[in-house]
């Protein structure tokens, strides 16, 4: 699902991890959106997802490689 550059801030965020559970979600890309470090924890709860890109957004480097850590099975970028 490639969300670059479009208005996404932590609150559309949020509620897309809500569908964690029920969705085959594999990539998601973030770049240059509003999302921060806000949403590490509920990022880190998507498990199916095997690729992540959040370049330019304002996740700092601690919350992307902890998200590299919650995620083992996913590329995070960054």
């Amino acid at each position: 699902l490639n969300l670059s550059e479009t208005r996404i801030t932590d609150l559309t965020v949020n509620e897309l991890t809500k569908l964690r559970k029920v969705s085959n979600l594999k990539h998601l890309y973030l770049n240059k959106t509003e999302v921060s470090s806000k949403m590490v924890h509920p990022l880190s709860e998507m498990q199916g997802l095997e690729i992540l890109e959040i370049y330019n957004t304002e996740i700092d480097t601690t919350g992307a490689q902890d998200l590299g850590s919650f995620l083992r099975r996913c590329n995070v970028r960054y």
